[in-house]
C-alpha cells in the first residue's frame, strides 16, 4: 500500500523537531559562551581575593597566638613564641574549587537542517533512501539567520555565517562596505577599526583585510605582509599563534599571549602618526589590553600596574593615574576610565575638551556595567535602573528610566547609545548618529541582536532573518528588508 502521504507527514514532523532543536542549541551555545566569558573575566580577581583572604586568616591566628604568649606571664615565654612562629595553620576551608569550564564551542558547529551535509547524514546515506527518497526538505522558518554574526566599521557592515563561510558587506566602499571576491571559508574571527575589516582563520593562520586602502590614509587594510607566526617561524601573511587581536580607530594590535609577542600596524598617515608603536612594550607584565581611537592602555589586574602609549589627547598619557586599587578599566573613543568598584571611585583621562575626563567627583557605588561611545561613558546600575552619562554634552541620559533594561549597545566608532529591554521590546536611543538629540523610543519587539556604527543602527531578528536599519543609507542604513537567511544556502 502507498505510504507516501504518511511518510511525508512524518518527515515534516521530524524536520520541524530538528529545527526546534537547532534553534534551542543556538540559544544554549550563545548563553554558554556568555557564561564562559563571564567566568574567565572574573577568575583572576577571585583568585586574588582568595589569596588575600587566606593570608589575612593566617596572620590573624598567628597574631592572636603571639599576643597570648606575651600576656600569659608564663615561664616558658620563648618556647611559646617559637611555637607561634612554627604554628601550622589549616587554611583548607578557605580554598575554593573553581571547577572547569566546558569548551563553549564544543557541540555548537552542527550543520543546520536541510543543508547538504545534514541531508546526507539524515537521508541520503540511509538504506531506504534509494527506494523511497525523502521529499524536498523545508528550510527552518524559525532559524533563518542561524550562525549569522554582524560586524561593523564606522562606515560599513559585514554579515558572516561561519557555518557556511558566506559573507555579505554593505555601506561605504572606503569603510569596508564591499567584500566581493573574498572567500570566508574557515574564518574564525572578524575584527575592525573605523575603516578596515580583518577576517582571520586562527586554524590556518591566514588573514584577509579590506577597506580604506589609499596610501595617504593607512588604516591597516594591507595585512598580507605581516608576520604573526607567534614564536620563531616566519611566514608571509601568517597569523599562526595569534591569540588576540585588538584595534582602535587607525590601527590593529595582534598579540600572542603564549609568547607575549605583539605587533601593531596601520595609522601612519602622511600628516599625522597614529601608529602607536608597541615594540617597546613587554606584554608579559600585563593581563589586559584596551584602546581608544589613538591610544592604548595595558593593565595587570594582579599587580595593579598600568602603562599607556599613543596620542596624549586620546588617553596615551596616564602618568597622573594611580592604578592601585583599580578593579576595572574601560575605554571610549577618546579616553579611558579606571574604576575601583570597591570604593565607587574612578579616574578618567583623555580628550578633556569633550568632558570625558570629568569623572573624578562622581560616585559609582553599585554600578554593574559601564558602556562607552566615541566621546562618552555610561555607568549603569541594572538593579536600580539608574545611570550616569558624561562626556559630550549631547550624551546626557538624565530622565531616562533604565528599569528592566537587558542590553545596552553603543559604537566606539561614533556617538550614541541604545538601551533595550528584550522582554518588552522597548528601546531608547540617544546621543548621536541616527539617535541625535533627545531620547528616541523605539519598538524592537522580537529583536535578538543590535549593531551600531557611527551613523546606523541595525536591529536583527535572527528567528526570521529580517532586519530594521536606521540611519544614513550610504553607511549601511539601507538594509531594512534585507534577507539575512542568505547565510543558510549550503553547508559543504
Amino acid at each position: 500500500r502507498n505510504q507516501t502521504a504518511k511518510c511525508n507527514l512524518l518527515q515534516e514532523q521530524f524536520e520541524s523537531s530538528a529545527c526546534r532543536l537547532a534553534t534551542m542549541q543556538g540559544g544554549v551555545c550563545r548563553c554558554q559562551k556568555r557564561a564562559a566569558d563571564h567566568f574567565e573575566a572574573r577568575l583572576p580577581m577571585s583568585l586574588e581575593s582568595e589569596s588575600v583572604r587566606q593570608h589575612m586568616y593566617e596572620s590573624a591566628l598567628r597574631m592572636a597566638c603571639f599576643i597570648d604568649a606575651l600576656v600569659s606571664g608564663g615561664t616558658h615565654e620563648d618556647t611559646t613564641l617559637e611555637h607561634c612562629k612554627e604554628l601550622t595553620i589549616d587554611k583548607s576551608h578557605l580554598v575554593i574549587n573553581y571547577g572547569s569550564v566546558h569548551d563553549p564551542e564544543e557541540g555548537c558547529s552542527s550543520a543546520p537542517p536541510c543543508s547538504s551535509s545534514w541531508l546526507s547524514k539524515e537521508y541520503e546515506t540511509m538504506s531506504w533512501h534509494s527506494k523511497a527518497p525523502a521529499a524536498e526538505c523545508a528550510r527552518c522558518e524559525t532559524m533563518a539567520a542561524f550562525g549569522t554574526e554582524i560586524y561593523n566599521t564606522a562606515f560599513g557592515f559585514m554579515a558572516l555565517n561561519k557555518n557556511t563561510g558566506k559573507g555579505r558587506c554593505w555601506g561605504d566602499v572606503l569603510g569596508g562596505g564591499v567584500c566581493d571576491g573574498f572567500d570566508f571559508t574557515g574564518v574564525t574571527d572578524v575584527y575592525s577599526n573605523s575603516r578596515v575589516f580583518m577576517a582571520l582563520n586562527k586554524n590556518t593562520g591566514k588573514a584577509q583585510c579590506w577597506g580604506e586602502s589609499r596610501k595617504f590614509m593607512n588604516y591597516g587594510a594591507d595585512c598580507s605582509e605581516m608576520d604573526f607566526s607567534g614564536v620563531t617561524d616566519v611566514y608571509t601573511g601568517d597569523f599562526a599563534g595569534v591569540t588576540d587581536v585588538f584595534s582602535n580607530e587607525f590601527t590593529f594590535l595582534a598579540l600572542n599571549k603564549n609568547s607575549h609577542k605583539a605587533q601593531c600596524w596601520g595609522g601612519n598617515m602622511e600628516w599625522l602618526d597614529y601608529s602607536g608603536d608597541c615594540s617597546s612594550i613587554d606584554f608579559s607584565e600585563f593581563t589586559d589590553v584596551y584602546s581608544s581611537s589613538g591610544a592604548w592602555v595595558v593593565f595587570n589586574r594582579n599587580t595593579k600596574k598600568g602603562r599607556c602609549w599613543g596620542k596624549s589627547d586620546r588617553g596615551g598619557d596616564c602618568s597622573g593615574v594611580d592604578f592601585s586599587g583599580v578593579t576595572d578599566v574601560y575605554s571610549a573613543g577618546n579616553g579611558f576610565m579606571a574604576l575601583n568598584k570597591n570604593t565607587g571611585k574612578a579616574q578618567c583621562w583623555g580628550a578633556s575638551e569633550t568632558g570625558i575626563a570629568s569623572c573624578g567627583g562622581m560616585d559609582f557605588s553599585g554600578v554593574t556595567d559601564v558602556y562607552s561611545s566615541y566621546s562618552a561613558f555610561m555607568a549603569l546600575n541594572k538593579k536600580t535602573g539608574k545611570a550616569q552619562c558624561w562626556g559630550h554634552s549631547r550624551i546626557s541620559c538624565s530622565g531616562i528610566d533604565f528599569s528592566g533594561v537587558t542590553d545596552v549597545y553603543s559604537s566606539r566608532k561614533g556617538g550614541g547609545f541604545l538601551a533595550l529591554n528584550k522582554n518588552s521590546g522597548k528601546a531608547h536611543c540617544w546621543g548621536g548618529g541616527p539617535c541625535s538629540g533627545d531620547s528616541i523610543e523605539l519598538d524592537f519587539s522580537g529583536v535578538t541582536d543590535v549593531y551600531m556604527n557611527g551613523y546606523v543602527v541595525v536591529a536583527l531578528n535572527k528567528q526570521t532573518g529580517q532586519a530594521t536599519c536606521l540611519g544614513t543609507s550610504s553607511y549601511g542604513g539601507g538594509c531594512t528588508g534585507e534577507d539575512f537567511a542568505f547565510c543558510l544556502d549550503e553547508v559543504e
